[in-house]
């Protein structure tokens, strides 16, 4: 038996390589998902399904077996290529965003989606451009260090790309880019860039934005009606225009201290959306505190390990990277759990690795195999130096 563990051991520490913790916590949200969408997705598959729940769970394993797949083979490629591919990948997240626009599969009043010719699923490019954009501003920070304090040199471009990009994404995904702009500005803020200049990108990007909101009112078909309907809705208490947040409450309320069980809570049921965007209600309504806080305590874990992991690289890209996919991660998790605990208004973001969806679960697992292969290579860079000093010794 020890042997036994000695070998499992062994093989995982060659071929599981990076920071353990963040694989750990990685598979655990990944088996919460696979719980919570069997157990949520009762309606979709009465509805569409034939009542065939084991569909969605299959699913369900698919892409998280695809994500994982993804997460193993990035997490063995050196941080060099990704800063290789930045600026590749935004000019191509670019392209994408404006043809979604044009010619995108219409959901929910939006064109969010991509139809893949040949391929029974669609594709949203806004979880590209959303890792496109933090390599991009990890690169461009990197490689502009000596002039940080320049605005032209550093705020200028950086705030127009970031602009840009975030302005593709604000029609059919208002929360999306705003957690972008957010996001790439806490970057620009632990890259040292002067804190008055951000404060003017931040009131530049204000009059932009309601700018383009005003534009965006004037176009048939827009979302500016439901931005407004669910701010009226959150800020007036008026739960009646939003049925799921009122069932979200009651959910969360049943859940108490250990919850009502997987596939025992009766919300799981009425709300449509308990899958992916109020999918954190119904873990606290099933899970009780215990679960919801399993969850929460995971996302700090995963930011915790991401600021080690940036504290310990040896070149600027890396340690921006790091930084970048953690708040990409973490604020994407708040968010979604804020809105789950009616903290905030409907936005729409899932939660990572535990909503439903495809896309989104692919480009988070390949977001954390970023970071593992962060680690990995400080790891072998301070073996590499170990090794000098010791020989010179």
């Amino acid at each position: 038996m020890i042997t036994r563990g000695v070998r499992i051991s062994a093989f995982l520490q060659r071929h599981l390589q990076g920071d353990l913790v963040i694989w750990g916590a990685a598979l655990v949200l990944a088996l919460i998902s696979l719980l919570e969408v069997y157990s949520t997705t009762g309606l979709l598959a009465y509805r569409h399904k034939a009542y065939n729940t084991e569909h969605y769970l299959l699913e369900r394993l698919l892409f998280l077996g695809l994500g994982f797949g993804a997460m193993y083979v990035t997490h063995r490629i050196a941080p060099r290529y990704f800063s290789m591919v930045a600026n590749l990948s935004v000019i191509m997240a670019c392209v994408l965003l404006v043809i979604t626009l044009l010619f995108g599969t219409r959901l929910n009043d939006a064109n969010r989606w991509l139809r893949l010719p040949g391929l029974p699923f669609s594709f949203q490019p806004s979880d590209l451009a959303k890792m496109a954009l933090v390599l991009f501003t990890a690169r461009f920070l990197a490689r502009r260090q000596a002039f940080i304090g320049q605005w032209k040199k550093v705020l200028l471009p950086l705030g127009i790309v970031v602009g840009v990009v975030c302005l593709l994404i604000l029609p059919a995904n208002f929360s999306t880019a705003a957690m972008l702009f957010f996001i790439c500005l806490l970057m620009m803020f632990v890259a040292r860039v002067p804190l008055y200049q951000l404060v003017g990108l931040a009131v530049i990007a204000g009059l932009v934005l309601l700018l383009s909101v005003w534009v965006l009112a004037r176009v048939p078909g827009s979302r500016v009606s439901t931005w407004k309907a669910r701010l009226e809705s959150f800020v007036n208490g008026d739960k009646g225009k939003n049925y799921q947040t009122e069932y979200a409450q009651m959910a969360i309320a049943t859940g108490r201290l250990t919850g009502s069980g997987p596939g025992n809570n009766p919300y799981r049921y009425l709300l449509p959306q308990g899958s992916s965007d109020f999918i954190f209600a119904m873990i606290a309504g099933e899970w009780g505190v215990l679960g919801s806080g399993l969850v929460l305590l995971l996302y700090l874990i995963i930011m915790y390990r991401s600021v080690r992991i940036a504290l310990s690289s040896y070149t600027a890209f890396p340690l921006f990277l790091a930084i970048g996919i953690g708040l990409m991660i973490t604020v994407q998790a708040f968010i979604n759990m804020m809105v789950g605990a009616t903290l905030l208004p409907v936005t729409g973001q899932p939660l990572p690795l535990v909503s439903m969806g495809g896309t989104g679960t692919v480009f988070t697992c390949v977001a954390l195999g970023m970071l593992l292969s962060i680690s990995r290579h400080n790891r072998l860079i301070k073996q590499k130096l170990e090794l000098e000093e010791n020989n010179e010794s």
